[in-house]
């Protein structure tokens, strides 16, 4: 998936990552608890841990326009 309009274009990819701590009782991280760069819009949803699947429903709360914003994370991952 692009992230942006050169990449599609060009065909290039990259490596994503985020690293969260999380203890060994929570198996939810909460939208809030994911940091963002400085002056972004607050990230909103969640992230959920099912075994050796991640559920990533997270989004960006544009407070300018009053709506949430697909910030291209969503799905269902498998953990290896």
């Amino acid at each position: 998936m692009s992230h942006d309009l050169s990449t599609f274009f060009t065909n290039n990819k990259y490596l994503d990552s985020i690293q969260l701590t999380l203890s060994s009782l929570n198996k939810c991280v909460s939208g809030k608890d994911i940091q963002s760069e400085k002056d972004a819009y607050p990230i909103t949803g969640q992230i959920e841990i099912q075994k050796t699947r991640l559920k990533v429903t997270v989004f960006q709360n544009n407070v300018d326009l009053h709506k949430k914003e697909d910030i291209g994370w969503n799905g269902t991952y498998v953990i290896k």
